[in-house]
């Protein structure tokens, strides 16, 4: 070394995180600092790159993004020992629990939204458990926006947690409007098929694979637009091992996943089992599934409209390429809503025309 060399002059970088230490706070949160500590990894993409390294400071918020520029994260400096979930967003109230994590709802401090942040479970115990959970906010993150999917805000990662932000739907998901005894007509159950059947054709035609359709994942949006979340169990048809995939719930599981590699068909068929319980009103908790993946005798004899039973038949095929597509169940239900059109409008011009005859019978009386 040149002994006659002046010392380098601190960064702006170099001085909030001498700062940081000073006070026992992270060392640095700095998404842009860790892309460009990332870049020297000439031989992937910096975006990869720095999504797949693990965290240089485990208590440290990191933003988790694969497109460029990322999102920056709201408080750009922690205070104090709180996480930066904590900082950024206030009136946090817990909505939902399962196998996966948490799910709160919280408003952003920044923009005073309100937002659905759902906080993994489980601290990172190997890179591929990472890798995995990673791979949700990649397929979600670069899924093009649907008006019937909920919609990916961001993510990071902080304590060897990963926390994503998404788009907050009123209410209680499907499993627990349906577990509340409230009455589903049929003209509701008619709409949400078609919005679900929507939402599968966006997703299939970005080569995305859902695996976990059921009422638990189905919302209902601030727009009152039926909306399909959690991405944790989808595969990218493109990208994905399809012989490494995480099953679904195993209620709405299509045979071949089970024996075979999934397709989109599959989730045609979850689909159907999701209407079938939704319409029957017989919570699938308490219903049991035969080898050969028979629908259950009750939920079958509790389902009066025998065009719902035609739709879920069809979709509930056992050899998935005598299913129809996405785009085939959003024909059908569109087919069957006609049917129902004409139906009731015959019997309003029935009624009409008896009530008019009666009073002209009166009237010439």
């Amino acid at each position: 070394m040149d002994l006659h060399t002046p010392p380098k002059k601190p960064t702006e970088h170099d001085e909030a995180c001498n700062a940081n230490r000073l006070r026992g706070s992270p060392v640095c949160i700095c998404a842009n600092y860790q892309k460009k500590a990332l870049s020297r990894y000439s031989f992937t993409d910096p975006a990869t790159a720095r999504a797949r390294k693990t965290p240089q400071f485990a208590h440290a918020a990191t933003v988790v993004s694969f497109k460029r520029p990322p999102p920056q994260l709201s408080v750009p400096q922690l205070i104090g020992s709180d996480s930066y979930f904590h900082q950024a967003f206030k009136n946090i109230r817990e909505i939902g629990r399962g196998s996966f994590g948490v799910v709160y709802s919280a408003t952003a401090n920044a923009d005073g939204k309100a937002y659905a942040i759902k906080v993994s479970n489980h601290y990172y115990n190997s890179s591929a458990r990472r890798d995995r959970a990673l791979e949700e906010v990649r397929l979600h993150e670069f899924l093009p926006p649907h008006k019937n999917i909920v919609r990916f805000i961001m993510a990071w990662e902080e304590r060897d947690r990963l926390y994503i932000q998404l788009e907050l739907c009123k209410g209680q998901d499907l499993r627990q409007m349906h577990s509340s005894k409230n009455p589903v007509n049929e003209k509701q159950i008619w709409k949400w098929a078609e919005g679900f059947a929507k939402a599968l054709k966006h997703l299939h035609e970005n080569d995305v694979i859902h695996l976990d359709v059921k009422p638990d994942n189905m919302f209902i949006g601030f727009d009152g637009e039926v909306k399909l979340g959690d991405f944790g169990s989808a595969v990218d048809l493109i990208n994905n091992d399809l012989d490494d995939f995480d099953d679904g719930d195993s209620r709405y599981l299509a045979p071949e996943v089970l024996n075979d590699q999934p397709c989109t068909s599959s989730d045609i068929y979850s689909l159907g089992m999701a209407l079938l319980e939704l319409s029957s009103h017989v919570d699938f908790d308490r219903i049991h599934f035969d080898s050969s993946g028979e629908m259950h005798r009750a939920a079958w004899d509790n389902l009066k409209d025998n065009n719902l039973k035609e739709l879920i038949s069809v979709m509930t095929h056992e050899d998935p390429t005598k299913r129809p597509n996405a785009d085939g169940v959003l024909q059908l239900v569109r087919y069957y809503n006609r049917k129902y059109l004409i139906k009731y409008s015959l019997i309003f011009l029935g009624v009409a025309l008896f009530i008019y005859c009666l009073c002209a019978a009166l009237y010439y009386r």
